[in-house]
């Protein structure tokens, strides 16, 4: 159900509506810039945490497995940039999908 907009019957009840549309738009603004920034910082530690925690478990392995001619750090590298960046993708496409049913 669609709301309808109260059309203001004097100059005052005008004015009073357009700055407090302005207010309510500049409110939105700021609570969006907050909410990209955040965005992108849980994109780092999306990608960042999975990537360390390889290459960890890279490092340990060569320390305790030296025999092999795999590298585990280097493949632990590798694995962390794919775990972190499918973390990443799925924030994505989840908060597209909120953007759009705020629309």
């Amino acid at each position: 159900m669609a709301r309808n907009k109260v059309q203001p019957k004097n100059k005052m009840t005008k004015i009073i509506a357009k700055k407090v549309s302005r207010r309510v738009h500049a409110q939105k603004e700021h609570n969006n810039n907050w909410r990209m920034t955040s965005f992108f910082g849980l994109i780092g530690f999306s990608v960042i945490i999975p990537l360390f925690a390889c290459i960890l478990g890279g490092v340990w392995l060569d320390k305790n497995y030296t025999q092999t001619s795999i590298s585990w750090t280097v493949l632990g590298i590798f694995v962390g940039l794919l775990v972190g960046g499918f973390n990443a993708w799925r924030w994505i496409q989840k908060e597209e999908i909120e953007i759009e049913k705020d629309k």
